[in-house]
Order: structure tokens, then C-alpha cells, then sequence
């Protein structure tokens, strides 16, 4: 016969069922969405990459825009240096900050001298690019 111990764990094991499968949805969802957000990113740095290598002009206005972009950042960290102090905040979490920032400061100086590093090997680097951006066109179909 049937008794509650089977009603309660049939309804528990449809209920985990059923969350685990929205589960797979939505990290099926997120997936999508990760490698949509990797081909635009490809999508723009190959087209920053052609611009670049068509004018100079707009080589010097990214190289000059990055200069000034990684200045201010300079000047940032010059500033969280003498306010935190202020702050009465614990001298290792400042520490902590400052360090973090100026990681971040190199991190974004040095890709922007890998991608103009790229132009001197414009064609392999641009070949690169196709490939990880067929790669990625082809999971977002099989994800479908």
C-alpha cells in the first residue's frame, strides 16, 4: 500500500527535478550569455585592430587616449594615498587598496601594449582573432 513516506518522497524527488532542470537552463542561459559577451569583445578588437591599421590618425588617438586614460589613473592612486590615510581606516587594508589599484594600473598598461604589439604582426594577429572567434561561433550554435 501506499504510505506517506512514498507520497512525501515521490514530491521531493520531483521537486529536486524540476530545480535541477532550471538549473540547467540557467546555466545554460549564462553560458550563452558569457560567450555573446567573448565574441563582442573579439568582434571589437579586431575592428579596433583594422581601424588602427588603416590610419594612423586613429593609432594616435587610441595610443594617446590610453596615455591619458592610465595618467588619470596615476593621479588616482596619488590622491587614495594621501585620503585613505585620513579615512582612520587600518594601515594593511590601505595597503590592500592602494597595491589592488596600482595592479590594476599595470594590468591595463600592459594590454594596451600587447594590442598595439599586434600591429607589427598585423596579419598572424588579425588570423588569431577568426579562429577564437570561429571557435566561440561554434559553441554559441551548439548551445542553440
Amino acid at each position: 500500500m501506499i504510505n506517506q513516506e512514498m507520497i512525501y518522497s515521490g514530491l521531493v524527488g520531483a521537486i529536486i527535478t524540476v530545480l535541477f532542470g532550471l538549473a540547467l537552463k540557467g546555466l545554460k542561459a549564462c553560458r550563452l550569455w558569457y560567450l555573446k559577451e567573448d565574441i563582442d569583445n573579439l568582434q571589437f578588437e579586431r575592428n579596433h585592430l583594422e581601424e588602427i591599421k588603416r590610419s594612423s590618425v586613429a593609432m594616435n588617438r587610441s595610443a594617446f587616449r590610453g596615455v591619458f586614460f592610465l595618467l588619470g589613473l596615476l593621479g588616482v592612486a596619488q590622491v587614495c594615498e594621501l585620503v585613505l590615510p585620513l579615512l582612520d581606516i587600518h594601515a594593511t587594508f590601505i595597503k590592500l587598496i592602494v597595491a589592488s589599484y596600482w595592479l590594476l594600473i599595470a594590468m591595463i598598461g600592459f594590454s594596451r601594449s600587447e594590442r598595439y604589439g599586434k600591429l607589427s604582426n598585423y596579419e598572424e594577429s588579425i588570423q588569431a582573432l577568426d579562429q577564437k572567434l570561429s571557435k566561440l561561433q561554434i559553441k554559441q550554435q551548439r548551445l542553440l
